[in-house]
């Protein structure tokens, strides 16, 4: 068997360990070990020198036909899975409504793929009730915070829906970059150009209404502001964001054409561009050389550590040097990030005879034994079992003889403290990685 080397333990894991992983925590303290995970991911980005930007793109919104095929045409054209895919809870084919049915399966078909998923909503307008009413205006947000006001009423049965499909996704095992009440800076949505003070009780009640009451633990909360001076003025405070972004629609990639960067980093949250779009917000040409973004991000924007742009015209599918920009070495894309999902069971080179590895329980309580299952090995194959800390330090090693019902007990787990691990399984021919919590 040959020796692990410490270096390659951490490719094959690829990015999402690192020196300061779980440096940050949640805002959610209930949040599961995959928020974690990624949410560290994104803080770690910007102390690399090469794959610190992450890609993403905008397919579509409920309702919307092979929505999914926007990133399959990136793939296409580039080579490249873009790292994250966005979608909306709204479906505007009948009207304004807000349905989850039918944009949950493209996510899910996206994380299981291996891209982290980021979702915002076109939330219809309570107090109208004729529901719809996106760009109402005049609207009194006080009416949303008294309850057995019908405008009460009206907007908890809108969070309800927007919960379901939120705990539909988390039944699935899957992270959401959760992007509520976007551009709330800007006065073209019914939430937005607000009292700030007003507007942080609103973003403060569906923190608590999603995490206390539905108990939503899969969620990295995003504050996604449009460009401009007051871009942090509707910020909910260090205990209901996790992540920072700005959405921009501009070809001027510096901190003059797109201004609010430097009062979002201040909040020492990781940041993004949570939408981009070049040139305009209404009718771009399509022929944006995306080149210009990626070197203007470097240049001008570098604690950004990931980007979503918008679809149509304005899309990467849409425009020109994608590939160019896309395999930039500045640029992490989904083969970089190579999400292993750790979760109890993973699947191993699609290899029917070793089908199988799982560990539990998981996470694991301090001072108990772990077990393992582990099918496809022949009787009497040799396997060793190593965990390693946080920092790469082996902390456990237990070398096994394959059984005819491959089921194992791992004695030595019982020492590890309440933290995280890498459970590192590997046989003659096959190796894997599991992410083991122990509380």
């Amino acid at each position: 068997m040959k020796k692990l080397s410490f270096k390659i333990l951490f490719l094959s894991f690829c990015l999402l360990l690192s020196a300061n992983l779980f440096a940050l925590d949640p805002v959610n303290p209930n949040a599961n070990s995959n928020v974690r995970l990624i949410l560290n991911y994104f803080a770690s980005l910007k102390d690399r020198t090469d794959h610190r930007l992450f890609s993403g793109q905008f397919i579509g919104y409920s309702g919307g036909t092979n929505n999914y095929g926007v990133a399959t045409s990136i793939f296409n054209t580039t080579g490249k899975w873009v790292g994250i895919v966005g979608s909306d809870y709204v479906d505007w084919s009948n009207g304004q409504q807000i349905k989850y049915n039918l944009t949950n399966p493209d996510l899910i078909k996206a994380w299981k793929a291996g891209s982290l998923v980021t979702l915002q909503v076109h939330m219809t307008n309570p107090a109208n009730p004729n529901g719809a009413g996106l760009r109402d205006t005049g609207v009194d947000l006080n009416q949303l915070l008294i309850p057995g006001t019908d405008t009460y009423t009206r907007w908890f049965k809108e969070m309800d829906i927007i919960a379901a499909g939120l705990s539909q996704l988390q039944d699935n095992g899957i992270v959401v970059l959760f992007r509520p009440f976007h551009e709330m800076n800007g006065a073209w949505f019914w939430w937005g150009g607000k009292t700030p003070s007003l507007f942080i009780q609103i973003w403060k009640q569906m923190f608590d209404y999603f995490t206390i009451t539905k108990k939503l633990n899969n969620l990295i909360w995003v504050y996604g502001p449009n460009m401009g001076s007051n871009a942090a003025s509707y910020y909910p405070g260090d205990a209901y964001a996790d992540i920072t972004g700005l959405d921009a629609y501009t070809s001027n990639i510096t901190t003059s054409g797109i201004s609010g960067y430097s009062s979002l980093v201040k909040l020492g949250k990781p940041f993004g561009f949570t939408e981009f779009g070049p040139e305009n917000a209404s009718s771009p040409s399509g022929t944006y050389d995306y080149r210009l973004f990626i070197n203007g991000l470097k240049t001008n924007f570098p604690d950004a550590c990931f980007f979503v742009c918008w679809n149509d015209k304005w899309g990467l599918s849409s425009n020109k040097y994608v590939k160019e920009a896309l395999s930039d070495p500045y640029v992490a894309n989904r083969d970089n990030l190579n999400w292993s999902q750790p979760t109890e069971s993973i699947q191993i080179e699609n290899d029917p005879a070793f089908e199988e590895i799982k560990v539990y329980p998981n996470p694991l309580e301090k001072g108990r034994s772990l077990n393992l299952r582990l099918n496809g090995l022949l009787k009497g194959d040799e396997i060793l079992v190593s965990v390693f800390d946080i920092s790469g330090k082996a902390v456990a090693q237990q070398k096994l003889h394959a059984s005819t019902n491959g089921i194992y007990e791992l004695k030595n787990t019982k020492s590890l403290q309440p933290g995280t691990y890498l459970l590192h399984i590997e046989s003659k021919k096959k190796s894997a990685e599991i992410n083991l919590q122990v509380k």
